[in-house]
């Protein structure tokens, strides 16, 4: 399945791809409650998880730059089931995750344009499922399309509202304006307590997703050259970016209760209001949602590409490894639309939009989660038993260097795991009981079908 037919990507190109399959203004105004620990807590994250992983799919992806991606690199480490299992867990992730980005694309329109229906629930499921089947056609047209609308959207959708934050941030400061939050020394370190932590392992999960890149690796024209430089300059592009909106929105804005949809709305108002530019407001509302349709949009292709190359292997039926003549996964997409939205459902049937947006959202980080141990896993393994292959890239310190990035990943992706089990002391969610065992039914029901899948593959094979 030959897919660089089409012109190949840029190095800046790919690194779009991985900012905006990462980056997100939604998660800003949250860190925001923490003052200037916020920075202490996006650089401790940086370091424990962005980075490990940035480094991880670097010599993955140049060592085995072909299609599949996780799919492939898990599999030579691990074997054919764990790397089936990898491939899966990545897909199941994003699949869930859609109703949390979609939701957050419905309720930033209403409140740019429809302020009385950002908590609509009606209004919330139909703007959902209209973005999510019109997103899925356009991806039908393969990485050409999807490529030139992640682009378009991760530039003016998320980065220009960023950037542009950031200024008014630095107006704020210049102007002479009271600053909200706390700028004593000490304000700098965090305090730790256990209901914070849920929020913490939603922050590991915020700079998850470097190896979305890895899907796209032979659409560049030289992937050992190309795909390192692109990963180590999205991260830049992302932890410089997370770090200065936040501590705009801090200057701003004082501890409150803000939504966890429309938080950075409510940001944007105050903000907006402080200058007399309130009429700004819906212009970087459906700015925003363009942003929004960029992350979606990378995550819609990507996985459902590695999906298709297990079928191909025979992991899955024969059918779901058929495509259309853009090379686009067409049967996965539909799938995946299906099940996307038979789970925006929870959006009209959980008690309000905030429990069904922190549900998904952590079924979402247990399922990466998992899969990344994995991933790390097969990083330390290939050195042992792929010594002779070559890494364009190579992470620096022999075994004891990939001992240590690989140990630091597993460590963390575990612990942001077993937080998820913690409902987070700033939400209401029901009991802890029936929330935990929400979580386990889920976990369950999306990770056990990989289990039959391979379990069939398995008594396809012919015996030794």
């Amino acid at each position: 399945m030959n897919e660089t037919t089409h012109k190949p990507l840029s190095t800046l190109g790919l690194a779009l791809i991985g900012v905006a399959g990462i980056l997100s203004l939604r998660s800003f105004p949250m860190m925001a409650s923490y003052g200037l620990s916020a920075t202490t807590y996006y650089l401790i994250a940086a370091v424990l998880f962005l980075i490990p992983s940035a480094l991880m799919c670097a010599e993955l992806a140049t060592g085995w730059p072909v299609n599949g991606g996780m799919f492939t690199w898990v599999r030579e480490g691990l074997g054919d089931g764990l790397g089936f299992m990898s491939m899966w867990l990545e897909w199941t992730n994003t699949v869930v995750w859609f109703p949390v980005v979609l939701s957050v694309i419905a309720t930033t329109l209403a409140y740019a344009l429809f302020p009385t229906l950002s908590e609509h629930k009606g209004y919330t499921f139909t703007v959902m499922m209209v973005i999510l089947w019109g997103a899925t056609w356009l991806n039908f047209g393969g990485i050409a399309v999807s490529r030139w609308i992640s682009g378009l959207g991760i530039t003016f959708g998320t980065l220009m509202p960023a950037s542009f934050i950031i200024l008014l941030g630095l107006a704020w400061w210049f102007t002479g304006k009271p600053i909200a939050m706390n700028l004593q020394a000490h304000a700098w370190w965090p305090h730790w307590h256990l209901g914070q932590l849920p929020f913490l392992g939603g922050l590991v999960l915020s700079y998850a997703g470097m190896q979305v890149m890895a899907f796209h690796a032979q659409d560049t024209e030289n992937p050992q050259h190309d795909y390192p430089r692109s990963i180590f300059l999205a991260v830049i592009i992302i932890v410089a970016t997370s770090v200065l909106s936040t501590m705009a929105i801090a200057s701003v804005l004082p501890k409150d209760n803000i939504s966890l949809i429309a938080g950075i709305m409510q940001t944007l108002q105050a903000f907006l209001t402080a200058f007399h530019l309130a009429w700004l407001l819906p212009i970087l509302g459906v700015m925003m949602v363009l942003g929004s349709i960029a992350a979606l949009n990378t995550w819609l292709l990507g996985p459902s590409k590695g999906l298709r190359v297990a079928a191909a292997f025979g992991f899955l039926p024969k059918w779901m490894a058929h495509g259309n003549k853009h090379h686009a996964p067409t049967s996965i997409l539909w799938i995946q639309a299906i099940v996307a939205t038979l789970l925006g459902l929870l959006f009209l049937y959980m008690p309000s939009v905030n429990s069904s947006y922190w549900l998904l959202s952590v079924l979402t980080s247990q399922l990466t989660m998992l899969m990344y141990a994995l991933l790390f896993m097969a990083l330390i393994r290939l050195r042992y038993i792929k010594p002779d292959v070559i890494r364009a890239y190579k992470i620096p310190g022999g075994k004891c260097g990939v001992w240590l990035v690989g140990g630091i990943g597993i460590t963390v992706s575990l612990l942001a795991f077993l937080v998820g089990f913690i409902p987070p002391s700033q939400l209401y969610v029901g009991s802890t009981v029936s929330f935990d065992i929400t979580l386990l039914l889920g976990l369950c029901l999306f990770a056990l079908p990989a289990w039959f899948f391979y379990r069939s593959y398995r008594k396809l094979q012919p015996s030794v």
